[in-house]
């Protein structure tokens, strides 16, 4: 069971639950945390594919409805962007809830395998406005116009992702499939 934090004198600490009542899609995997206030290396990688944030508060004044919203988090490969001229990780975002939209921070790593032990080719950190209607959102690493990595390796992606407004919500981390890249 994740915790969600409530913020400000209308909102009460109370249990996550999912905001939809049917069964999670498949290789979806909930994540829980601790606190939300943990640190982004809080957060254990899980296997590749779909993970599940979720933020439910219900209100102090009962006139007021519950806030929630859940985000399935995907991690795509890694691959050659002709566009940017880089190696590219994407982690797409798809939310919906009972607002019109979250603020979404995901925290993504390029990572690049290597002996002794992997290393980070590039990072992203990004705090975005992201719609609950259900339309996808992708975030970057490197971002565009940032640092390019154009040699050629084994890279896989990793990113956090935590619904950070209204208030704050579950954390996840997804990790993709490891891929070999060139430059073309």
């Amino acid at each position: 069971m994740a915790l969600c934090v409530g913020v400000g004198p209308t909102l009460a600490l109370a249990p996550a639950v999912q905001a939809d009542s049917g069964p999670a899609p498949a290789g979806t995997v909930e994540v829980p945390t601790n606190s939300a206030s943990a640190s982004d290396t809080d957060v254990t990688p899980k296997p590749e594919g779909t993970t599940r944030i979720t933020l439910d508060a219900p209100s102090a004044d009962a006139r007021k409805r519950t806030i929630r919203a859940y985000c399935n988090i995907t991690a795509d490969a890694p691959h050659w962007s002709k566009k940017g001229k880089s190696v590219i990780y994407k982690t797409r975002a798809q939310c919906y809830g009972n607002i019109p939209s979250v603020q979404l921070k995901v925290t993504s790593k390029l990572m690049r395998a290597g002996a002794p032990r992997p290393s980070v080719a590039a990072t992203a950190k990004e705090t975005r406005t992201v719609r609950t209607g259900g339309g996808k959102t992708t975030f970057y690493a490197p971002v565009p116009h940032g640092k390019k990595v154009k040699y050629s390796a084994r890279f896989w992606g990793q990113s956090t992702a935590q619904i950070v407004s209204p208030i704050t919500g579950t954390k996840t981390q997804v990790v993709s499939k490891p891929a070999d890249v060139k430059p073309r």
